[in-house]
């Protein structure tokens, strides 16, 4: 800047940049236009403005001390035109004290920004303990951003501090939190038809044969099977039902020859079937017969909307009060489960059947999905056996896989 003072230089400075704080790092005297008029060059630069927690916070503290170095250089290199007119000026260099200097200065300022603003202290770091572990013990588990977030400020809501100070009492109550938010299919209410019609759809490698094997072996022998007092399967069925057992699965290699087995085991009717027509004649041929049809279909990819689309023409051979459930699997990423429940709503389904249940630690991400779209589970599957390892859904299955949210030594068994 070329001034006629040091004053005036400031007065320039200001009006053309805002009201802040000129520094002047270097001056010296010039000749200016025609008439040689005595003038002097200012080099240096301009602070935000005084207020800092309005003007100086948004500047500064985004700005690294290396990057303030650049700037200070930059300015002390920097030559007005009308100077460069008057004759060639060899640019001054700021010494290293001096530069030393001026970044000691500016790192003073930052402090005092940090001061003024309270900036230096992140939100976390003012958080009450309790809820910072609560916090990281969501997230351990898989739950998501949003769902977490939630549960912390439900915390910060209903807890004082003294309170927070009971992390036992708090772990409890999140437990109990979670274990409310899970919705659950209650069959004997919202059955609509005999015979029930359940149709058990969803993505490929979920399990869905073995999953609607295990159905149909608690529905037909719902006392025990084969003198096994642990049989968990009694659970799903609470009366002996006449069964029948079809299959849609065309792709799949051996599921024909899979479903055959267990007919056979069981003792009921099955049968492959590959066209909507002869669907719709079977169905309506047990329909006298049969307190259970169970309709077990080929794997799809979410992302295949015309394949799906294909799907619900052919199983539309099992009328209007066939009811949907979607099969998914309690190890897949939270947003492939976003995905695969918004792909299959055009089925209408009633629950969701987790599969998998035994080979994930982190249940988080799952449940977060189905607690955040309103779904309702049904089923859950915990291993491969047939027909043992499948119970109905209840918020104990899924509190006992938390880690970090109960005291040592206590198992849940629900809420």
């Amino acid at each position: 800047m070329v001034a006629r003072s040091e004053e005036d230089c400031r007065a320039k400075v200001r009006k053309r940049y805002g009201d802040g704080v000129v520094k002047i790092l270097s001056s010296e005297p010039v000749s200016d236009g025609l008439l040689r008029t005595r003038r002097t060059e200012y080099r240096g630069y301009i602070t935000p403005h005084p207020d800092l927690t309005k003007y100086a916070a948004p500047v500064l503290m985004g700005r690294e001390l290396e990057t303030e170095k650049k700037l200070l250089a930059a300015a002390a290199r920097e030559t007005s035109p009308a100077v460069q007119e008057a004759r060639e000026v060899r640019q001054p260099r700021l010494s290293e004290d001096l530069m030393n200097q001026l970044l000691e200065e500016i790192a003073g300022l930052k402090a005092a920004v940090n001061t003024a603003t309270g900036a230096a202290a992140s939100p976390e770091s003012t958080e009450h303990e309790t809820i910072l572990r609560i916090r990281d013990a969501l997230r351990a588990n898989g739950f998501s951003a949003a769902y977490t977030g939630k549960t912390v400020e439900r915390l910060r809501r209903e807890f004082s501090l003294a309170a927070l100070d009971d992390i036992a009492a708090v772990e409890q109550k999140v437990r109990a939190w979670i274990g409310g938010d899970i919705l659950f299919y209650d069959e004997e209410r919202e059955r609509t038809s005999k015979p029930r019609i359940f149709v058990l759809v969803g993505p490929t490698g979920v399990g869905k044969t073995t999953t609607l094997a295990k159905i149909a072996f608690a529905c037909t022998r719902p006392e025990k099977a084969n003198g096994d007092t642990q049989d968990r399967s009694r659970a799903v069925s609470r009366y002996k039902q006449k069964a029948a057992l079809f299959s849609i699965d065309r792709y799949r290699i051996g599921a024909g020859e899979e479903i055959e087995k267990y007919g056979e085991l069981l003792g009921i009717p099955y049968q492959n079937l590959f066209d909507r027509e002869e669907l719709q004649k079977e169905v309506r041929f047990h329909r006298e017969d049969a307190d259970i049809i169970l309709v077990d279909t080929f794997g799809t990819n979410p992302y295949e909307a015309v394949k799906l689309a294909k799907m619900k023409e052919l199983l539309d051979g099992c009328g209007e009060d066939a009811e949907y459930h979607l099969a998914l699997s309690a190890t897949a990423r939270d947003d492939y489960i976003a995905d695969t429940l918004r792909a299959f709503e055009f089925f209408n389904y009633r629950s969701v059947v987790l599969t998998k249940l035994d080979e994930t630690r982190n249940i988080g991400g799952a449940l977060s999905c189905l607690i955040e779209k309103g779904k309702k589970i049904s089923f859950v599957t915990t291993g491969q056996e047939v027909p043992y390892d499948i119970e109905r859904g209840n918020a104990g299955h899924f509190l006992a896989k938390l880690s970090g949210l109960a005291p040592q030594g206590l198992h849940s068994g629900g809420v």
